[in-house]
C-alpha cells in the first residue's frame, strides 16, 4: 500500500486509497472453482456458492458526499459516524440488498476499527470477489492490495483500476477520483482530520482523511468540500439506532446570580428554580417544546446530577446539526463549544454561570446555591469564547452585580 500526502495551503488531509486487485480464479480441466473467502481478489463464479453465500458483504456508495456528512442524513442530531452509517443503510435499502451496515469511518470519539464489530470475512455485494479476509485487513498497510470493492449494485467502479462497485453492483462513478472519506489512519484509528466530526465542507481548513479505492487504507488529508464515497461493511448484528438526543443552548439574555433578567425589575424565583424558569422562558420563545434545566452546580450536586433523570442521552445544538455531547457520560467533555441560543443564533454573551469546576463538580463559588447577591459572595462563570471546553475554570464573578448567561439542557 502506498500513501500520498497532499499539502494545499500548508494544510493536510488524510486520504485513504484502497488498492483493488483483479479477480483471480483457479481453473482445472475447464472447470472453475471458488476458493474459501479468505484471500483478497479471489473470484467466485457462482454467486450462490458456499462459502461466499454466507460471507458478509461490502460496497462503496454510489452517491458522493462532502465532509459535512450530517447534512445528507435525514435524521437530525447524529454524530458524523452515525450519519455515515445511516447513509450506508439508506444506500443498501434503496438497492434492495438488505443487511445491517456500518461505514468504515472514524470521528473524534470513535475509531473505525472499533465501530466495525465483526471480524470478516467480507465479499463484494454481488458475492463475486473476496474483499477483506478480516477487520485488520481493511486498514492494514501490509495488505498490499485489495480486491474489488463494488458499488451497492455489485458492479466495478467506472474507470477505477480497483474495480470498486456500489450498492447496485455498478461502477462507483459518483466518487471523486475513486476516493472515500475515512477519517482514519492505516490501522483504522481516528486521524484527527475528520472535517470537524463530519460537520464541515471547508475548502482548506478543517481537513478530512480520505483514501483512494485503488491503493490501501493509509490516507491523505485535503479539504472537506470534495465529494467522496463511503465504504460500507455488512454486520451480522443489527446496527443500533442513534440514541435520542435533546437540545442544548446558551441563553441570549444575561442574568444576575438570583436569575432575574438583567435590567428587569420584576421579581423572579431564585436558585435552581429561577434558573430553570429562565431556560424555559427562552426555549418557549424560540418555539422549542419540552422541559429544560439550567446546567448549574450547587454544593453537593454536580452538573451531571441536573440531567440524571433526563429522557435524552446526549444533546445537540438548537439547529440539530452538531452533536455537542454524544451521551450523558460525555457531558463534561464538549465535542464543540456551546455557542448557539435556543433560536439557533450565536449568543451575544461572553460569560455563562456554571458554579462548576472543569470536571463538572461544584466549585467553591456558587453564590450560596444561587440565592445570594451579596458583594461578599462569588460564582464561577465560564467563557465559551476562550476555549472549546465549556467548563474552563474561569475566575469567579461577583454575585452582587455581575450578569451572565446560562447553559440550558432539554430533559423531556
Amino acid at each position: 500500500m502506498q500513501f500520498e500526502k497532499f499539502a494545499p495551503m500548508g494544510k493536510t488531509l488524510t486520504v485513504l486509497f484502497l488498492a483493488m486487485a483483479g479477480g483471480v480464479a483457479c481453473s482445472s480441466g475447464g472447470t472453475t472453482t471458488s476458493a474459501a473467502p479468505t484471500t483478497p481478489g479471489v473470484v467466485n463464479t457462482d454467486a450462490g456458492a458456499s462459502p461466499f453465500a454466507a460471507a458478509m458483504r461490502t460496497f462503496a456508495t454510489s452517491s458522493a458526499y462532502s465532509g459535512n456528512l450530517i447534512r445528507f442524513a435525514k435524521p437530525k442530531r447524529l454524530t458524523g459516524p452515525e450519519a455515515a452509517d445511516w447513509l450506508c443503510a439508506d444506500a443498501a435499502a434503496t438497492a434492495g440488498v438488505g443487511g445491517n451496515w456500518r461505514a468504515w469511518i472514524s470521528g473524534s470519539d470513535a475509531d473505525a476499527v472499533e465501530r466495525v464489530k465483526e471480524d470478516g470475512p467480507w465479499v463484494s455485494v454481488n458475492r463475486k470477489y473476496v474483499t477483506f479476509k478480516n477487520r485488520a485487513d481493511i486498514g492494514s498497510a501490509a495488505n498490499g492490495s485489495f480486491s474489488p470493492v463494488l458499488l451497492e449494485n455489485g458492479k466495478p467502479a467506472e474507470g477505477a483500476v480497483s474495480g470498486f462497485v456500489d450498492q447496485w453492483g455498478k461502477p462507483a462513478a459518483a466518487t471523486l477520483d475513486n476516493t472515500i472519506y475515512t477519517g482514519s489512519t492505516a490501522g483504522g484509528r481516528t486521524s484527527g482530520a475528520t472535517c470537524e466530526d463530519w460537520t464541515s465542507e471547508g475548502q482548506f481548513n478543517p481537513n478530512g482523511t480520505f483514501s483512494y479505492l485503488n491503493t490501501d487504507a493509509g490516507g491523505s488529508n485535503l479539504g472537506c468540500e470534495k465529494p467522496r464515497s463511503l465504504l460500507c461493511l455488512e454486520q451480522k448484528e443489527v446496527v443500533a439506532p442513534a440514541p435520542s438526543r435533546g437540545v442544548m443552548f446558551v441563553t441570549e439574555r444575561s442574568y444576575t446570580a438570583r436569575f432575574r433578567a438583567y435590567g428587569d425589575g420584576n421579581p423572579a424565583p431564585t436558585g435552581l428554580t429561577g434558573a430553570d424558569a429562565r431556560c424555559n422562558d427562552e426555549a418557549q420563545a424560540a418555539g422549542l417544546a419540552g422541559a429544560f434545566v439550567a446546567l448549574l452546580a450547587v454544593p453537593g450536586k454536580s452538573i451531571a446530577d441536573r440531567v440524571e433523570e433526563s429522557a435524552f442521552d446526549g444533546w445537540s445544538d438548537a439547529t440539530g446539526k452538531k452533536v455537542l455531547f454524544s451521551s450523558k457520560s460525555s457531558l463534561v467533555t464538549a465535542r464543540f463549544p456551546v455557542t448557539l441560543s435556543a433560536s439557533g443564533t450565536r449568543s451575544p454573551s461572553d460569560e455563562v454561570w456554571t458554579g462548576a469546576t472543569p470536571a463538572g463538580t461544584a466549585s467553591a463559588y456558587t453564590c450560596a446555591g444561587w440565592t445570594s447577591t451579596s458583594s461578599s459572595d462569588t460564582g464561577t462563570a465560564d467563557s465559551f469564547r476562550l476555549t472549546p471546553s465549556w467548563l474552563n475554570g474561569k475566575a469567579p464573578n461577583s454575585c452582587s452585580g455581575d450578569a451572565a448567561s446560562l447553559y440550558c439542557a432539554q430533559t423531556q
